[in-house]
Parts: structure tokens; sequence; C-alpha cells
């Protein structure tokens, strides 16, 4: 059986904004009338992302088992990427593949600390990822948020935020 530890984690955090269009809200202007009207594309209307690095700090508790193999791990996260700030609260639950390396996942909350103009404050995801425990308390971790809200008003589209995050983590 597990014991509840605290785990530290920091490294790098990799951003990226995906905007995405409504293909029928794109407005191409007057068509000739003996033209058919155009329509963008499925690669058209997923054409605009922007990927930044930046890093992450957090904390989180660990082996706080549900059943055999299973533990919960919540944690409180600090990313700052390029003018993008957030406390990311993801609630993971992590299973234990083999001894040493356990794969996680789970949803996500995150507050941008200071959104700007048109930017929600607040943010949903799902995080997926892995921990490899190197040696006794010390593990090297991977780790995918997928942003599934939508953080920007806007008419024509949609713009969610992702991070791919690289690090280490101390359990104490």
């Amino acid at each position: 059986m597990m014991s509840s530890c605290v785990l530290l984690r920091g490294g790098v955090a990799i951003g990226s904004e995906r905007y995405s269009y409504d293909p029928y809200d794109i407005d191409y202007g007057p068509q000739p009338q003996d033209e058919p009207a155009q329509k963008a594309t499925s690669a058209e209307a997923f054409a605009n992302s922007n990927s930044e690095v930046g890093f992450y700090v957090g904390l989180g508790l660990t082996g706080v088992e549900i059943f055999e193999k299973f533990s919960f791990a919540p944690e409180v996260n600090f990313i700052g990427v390029k003018n993008l700030e957030e406390v990311q609260v993801p609630i993971l639950v992590s299973y234990e593949i083999i001894d040493r390396l356990s794969a996680h996942a789970g949803p996500a909350v995150g507050i941008f600390l200071d959104p700007g103009e048109g930017l929600k404050s607040t943010t949903f995801g799902f995080d997926m990822g892995a921990d490899y425990e190197i040696m006794d308390d010390f593990s090297v971790q991977a780790r995918f948020d997928l942003g599934l809200s939508n953080i920007y008003d806007t008419d024509y589209g949609k713009l969610k935020y992702s991070t791919l995050q690289f690090g280490v983590a101390y359990r104490f």
C-alpha cells in the first residue's frame, strides 16, 4: 500500500493556441453570380496555431490509493507561457503500469491570472501523461493538457489553449 506524499514538480511548458474558424461563417466577399459560393475547407478551418515556450511549477499529492495500482493525485500548478499566466488544478487518476512507471489522466480547471481583453478567465481541459521514477522519490514527467473550452469571445471561431509539459518531480 502506498503512503501519501507531497510532490514538487517543475519543468518546461510549451503552450499552444489553436484558433479554429467555423467554415460556414467565413465571408469571402461578393462572388460572381455565375460561380458557386466559396466555402472554407477543413484545412483552412484549422490553419491557425501558435506555440510558445515557458515553464511550470506545482505541488500535488501522490499515493492516495483508490485501489490496487490506482491512486488519486490532485495538484495545483502555475504555468507561465509568454504573456499567459495560469493557475491550473488537475484532478488526476494515476495507474501503475509496471514498477516505477505510471500513467495518469483526468480533468483540469485553469484560471488565467491576467487574461487580457477578450480572453475568458477560466479554462477547462483534460490532462494525460506519464511519470517514470528514475530513483527513489525523483522522477521525470511528460504531460499533455488538452484545452477543451473556448477562451476567447468571438463570433467567428474558437480559441483553445493547450500545453505540453516536460519536467522533473521530487516526492517528499
